[in-house]
């Protein structure tokens, strides 16, 4: 149920959506007839974006301005203060719910120690990674998703490399779950390497082109930001069994994927000390 404001709903699933009209019906379907737990849908769009809003309206939904800059991180931390949830999902105008995933990413957040929820995304390279995680509120009101700002969800890049920082920052606190039984589908073109979003897709539109514009400005924002958790998030070490008994997790289901969370560690810091090799190297270059 989409619920105008009840106490009794605990989880926010907060969507922008730029572009994409025909993507809103579709979306709260699968959302309503996958979702069996109280819950509220807000969609954040852009003021000019009427076809947008005019969709959003047809389906009866709660919709917000971004007043903002026009990327993913201004409109979902706008939707952060806007809202008061305990739990929200940062989602997206491109996934679709399977049954009961947001009812057992909720149920992960019965360790009051857990902050994010990693979903499972079966398009994505690392295997405990989550593009769209869930979050507890309280954790960023009291640590923030970013090392360096309080109260914030997402630091401001662009449009690339949120959901990278939001989960790293989680992962070196000790706070990340990965809940592989949350299956949300990512209907997305997949990247090439370095971020870029496949073109050669039928998913392919004006929105990704917008977004791959800014993939390697973020890249390198990304880059420096990493420097001060990378070496922090190879130290950090992994809930006992007693915790993962908490959350009801099995740790011999969960350790198969050790292999793949290195090579992840690896990827991250290797790209890390690559791009701060190239601007050591601009630096000399420099007049």
């Amino acid at each position: 149920m989409d619920s105008q404001r009840d106490a009794s709903v605990k989880t926010a699933i907060l969507i922008p959506t730029y572009g994409r009209p025909h993507r809103i019906e579709p979306l709260t379907r699968s959302i309503r007839d996958n979702t069996q737990i109280p819950y509220s849908i807000y969609f954040i769009v852009e003021e000019h974006d009427q076809a947008t809003i005019e969709a959003v309206n047809r389906v009866g939904a709660r919709m917000m301005i971004n007043r903002g800059e026009p990327t993913y991180a201004s409109c979902i931390n706008a939707a952060y203060t806007a809202t008061t949830e305990p739990f929200f999902l940062l989602g997206s105008d491109d996934i679709e719910f399977t049954p009961g995933c947001l009812a057992e990413a909720v149920s992960c957040m019965s360790d009051s120690r857990i902050g994010v929820v990693g979903v499972r995304d079966p398009l994505h390279p690392f295997v405990d990674h989550s593009t769209h995680p869930l979050v507890r509120r309280r954790y960023i009101e009291e640590y923030s998703g970013c090392l360096d700002m309080p109260n914030t969800v997402l630091y401001a890049y662009k449009h690339a490399w949120t959901d990278w920082e939001i989960a790293s920052v989680a992962k070196v606190r000790g706070v990340y779950y990965y809940c592989d039984r949350a299956l949300v589908e990512h209907h997305h073109p997949g990247w090439h390497p370095g971020g870029v979003v496949r073109s050669d897709s039928e998913l392919f539109d004006a929105t990704y082109a917008k977004g791959n514009e800014s993939v390697t400005e973020d890249f390198a924002v990304f880059s420096r930001r990493a420097r001060s958790w990378v070496n922090l998030l190879r130290k950090r070490k992994p809930l006992t069994r007693a915790d993962r008994k908490i959350i009801g997790r099995v740790m011999a289901r969960e350790y198969p994927i050790r292999a793949k969370i290195r090579s992840q560690i690896q990827f991250i810091r290797k790209t890390v000390l690559q791009a701060g090799a190239r601007q050591r190297k601009q630096a000399l270059r420099a007049p």
